[in-house]
């Protein structure tokens, strides 16, 4: 068993024409056809001496499964690694690929035509230049658009087993309504196209709607009066060591709730598997204010908190924005976090 395989490891490596035909199975549907150079061959005297007209062939990957890999390598043609070796005028889709210290650069990609790979190296196998590898893309696009020149456009066929879901793109689960929309880093809910038997049946579980005490700025209790009390979206599961960090709610904050112990209406509890606000843009205004009280002391590690904030109240209509009183602070803080980059540039 090779166990690197799963990461893309092989002992000894697969040639040009593996490589081109396991990318002309994806291109093909998911079926696999034996790569053939000739069809047949025939004496001086019109004797069929070599017969190869019958090719192998047999489905690796279902219909789905290939049209997923095609729309996923579509996205790197026009937004990822493969934008050098995009050409207008059909439908194209592709990867690129290097080796340690660049001693191999490949692009491997398809039209509903052909399909091609480039491979560039040194004989001796030395490395390359990083900033030298585009070479194969640049091949490999022009070489494609010449063979495509007189051809109709095309496009990829979409299987009739494909379908959308709307999810949440930090879980990968079905987006909360309400929830993964209000997601304090922007909204995280997106459509996203599955195979039919593999579209996720369980509610995102990464955010979750809290009510909080302004008094204490923990979760509410129902003695907490309701003008005090604020919804606000926050990150479960995730790592205090990356960005997401000031919008987490910690084992430790989840355990605790307001002290206050004034009377008042109890406050509603959301629903753990389908928490909604009715008013969207109030309850935006809501958390870009906590946003903005949570910022205190500005310092470049709140960049993508002051940055988030200020995506999220342009997104605002005007009814929404007049709800953000301390807007000014916001300002203040973007102005004064623009004043230490400034500063930390200049050392």
């Amino acid at each position: 068993r090779n166990l690197s395989l799963g990461l893309g490891g092989l002992t000894y490596g697969v040639t040009n024409l593996e490589l081109t035909a396991a990318y002309a199975a994806i291109a093909n549907e998911g079926e696999y056809i034996e790569p053939s150079f000739y069809t047949e061959v025939y004496d001086h005297d019109g004797n069929l001496i070599l017969d190869n007209t019958w090719q192998e062939r047999h489905q690796v990957i279902s219909e789905e499964t290939a049209w997923l890999l095609t729309s996923a390598m579509e996205d790197v043609m026009t937004a990822g690694t493969g934008t050098r070796a995009y050409f207008s005028g059909m439908d194209v889709a592709g990867k690129s690929g290097t080796t340690t210290a660049n001693r191999d650069t490949l692009f491997a990609g398809y039209t509903p035509y052909y399909t091609c790979v480039v491979w560039g190296g040194n004989d001796d196998n030395s490395k390359q230049s990083g900033s030298l590898c585009t070479y194969s893309k640049n091949i490999w696009r022009e070489a494609m658009k010449r063979i495509h020149e007189d051809l109709p456009f095309k496009e990829f066929k979409t299987p009739t087993g494909i379908t959308t879901a709307i999810v949440c793109k930090e879980s990968g689960k079905l987006a909360t309504a309400g929830v993964c929309d209000l997601c304090p880093k922007g909204s995280a809910v997106y459509t996203e196209y599955f195979a039919a038997d593999s579209v996720p049946v369980e509610q995102c579980d990464h955010h979750i709607l809290l009510n909080i005490c302004a008094h204490s700025n923990l979760i509410a209790n129902a003695t907490c009066p309701i003008s005090s009390v604020t919804p606000r979206i926050f990150l479960v599961g995730g790592s205090i060591e990356t960005s997401d960090a000031p919008y987490i709610a910690t084992e430790e904050f989840l355990a605790a709730t307001c002290p206050h112990q004034a009377g008042g209406i109890p406050t509603p509890t959301p629903q753990p598997t389908a928490p909604t606000i009715t008013d969207t843009s109030t309850s935006h205004a809501l958390i870009i204010s906590n946003m903005i009280n949570s910022i205190g002391s500005v310092d470049l590690q709140d960049e993508q908190l002051i940055n988030t904030a200020l995506s999220m109240y342009n997104q605002l209509p005007d009814s929404g924005k007049a709800l953000v009183s301390n807007y000014q602070a916001l300002v203040d803080a973007k102005n004064a976090l623009d004043a230490l980059k400034i500063q930390d540039n200049g050392q």
